[in-house]
C-alpha cells in the first residue's frame, strides 16, 4: 500500500501538514467570519422579514383604500342622481310657472285684442254711418235727379233703416 500511495505522489509530510494548515485556516475563519456572517444573515433576515410584513399591510392598506373608494363613488353617485333629481324637479316647477305666466299674458293680450277689436267695430262703425249719411244723399241725388234733396228727408229715412 505504501508503494501506491507513493506511486501516486502522495507525501505523508506534505499531507500532514496541508491538514494542519487547512485546519488553522478553518479555525480562523471560523473564529473571525462566523460571527459577522451570521450577524448579516440575522440582518438580512429580519429585513427581509420586514419587508414583507410591510408588503402584507400595503396590501391591507390597499384593499381598505379601494373598498374606501368604492364606497366614495357609490355615495357621490347616489348624490349625483338626488342633485338630477332635484334639478329635475326645479326645472319642472320653472317651466310650469313660465306656462303659467305664457298663459296669463296670452290671455291679457287676447283681453286687450278683444278690446281693440271693440273700438275698432265701433270707430269703424261709427265712420260708416258718417260715411253712410253722405252715401245715401249722393245716391238719392242720383236716383232722384234732383240736386238738392232736403237734408231732413234723409235723416228721417236713416232713422227709419237703423230703428
Amino acid at each position: 500500500m505504501n508503494d501506491l500511495i507513493s506511486s501516486l505522489g502522495i507525501n505523508y509530510y506534505h499531507l500532514f501538514f496541508q491538514i494542519v494548515n487547512f485546519g488553522i485556516v478553518f479555525f480562523l475563519l471560523y473564529l473571525f467570519f462566523t460571527k459577522p456572517i451570521s450577524r448579516i444573515i440575522k440582518e438580512r433576515s429580519k429585513k427581509i422579514e420586514e419587508g414583507l410584513r410591510k408588503s402584507e399591510e400595503a396590501e391591507k392598506f390597499l384593499q381598505e383604500a379601494r373598498i374606501l373608494r368604492d364606497k366614495i363613488l357609490d355615495e357621490t353617485e347616489k348624490r349625483r342622481l338626488e342633485i338630477l333629481k332635484k334639478i329635475e324637479q326645479e326645472k319642472e316647477e320653472i317651466l310650469d310657472k313660465i306656462k303659467r305666466e305664457l298663459d296669463l299674458k296670452r290671455e291679457e293680450m287676447l283681453n286687450r285684442l278683444g278690446e281693440e277689436e271693440k273700438f275698432l267695430r265701433d270707430k269703424i262703425g261709427k265712420e260708416l254711418e258718417a260715411k253712410s249719411k253722405e252715401f245715401l244723399i249722393l245716391l238719392a241725388q242720383k236716383i232722384f235727379s234732383q240736386k238738392e234733396i232736403d237734408q231732413k228727408f234723409i235723416e228721417m229715412i236713416l232713422k227709419k233703416i237703423n230703428d
